[in-house]
């Protein structure tokens, strides 16, 4: 049965290693490729940049242990995106956290929250519409 564990970590790192490296434009437009090039160069993401940082991110595959290494930190780090799994919401510098979605979506999540970190605690709701982008 470990050997079966093993297999499962291994996976889950190749596939971690996968999202992080395996990011392409090849798929994109040739006008949304060139617009995402400049994006990143305005933002010092050279390919230099990128070129290190994957094999950096390649270089992990030889971390001994490096599965476990993850799930000891998956609860940490995702509890600072995801309110009511870690500290109280209001506990985290400059934290902001909204849903988009459907109603029902946000009740749940609020009333979750509400149970989890507070009863005074408020999500803010976005929709859609709040990102049309509407022509001068």
């Amino acid at each position: 049965m470990e050997t079966h564990h093993e297999e499962l970590h291994v996976a889950s790192c190749e596939r971690a290693e996968d999202v992080e490296v395996g990011e392409t434009r090849a798929a994109a437009p040739f006008e949304a490729r060139g617009e995402s090039m400049a994006a990143d160069l305005a933002d010092g993401v050279t390919p230099d940049v990128v070129a290190r940082f994957r094999r950096s991110v390649l270089g992990l595959r030889q971390t001994p242990d490096l599965a476990d290494e993850l799930q000891r930190r998956m609860q940490r780090v995702y509890a600072t995106v995801l309110p009511g799994m870690g500290d109280k919401v209001a506990g985290v510098p400059d934290g902001v956290y909204f849903v988009i979605g459907p109603e029902k979506q946000f009740a749940a999540w609020e009333q979750y929250l509400q149970q989890a970190a507070g009863a005074d605690t408020h999500l803010h709701r976005l929709y859609p519409r709040d990102f049309w982008m509407i022509g001068e």
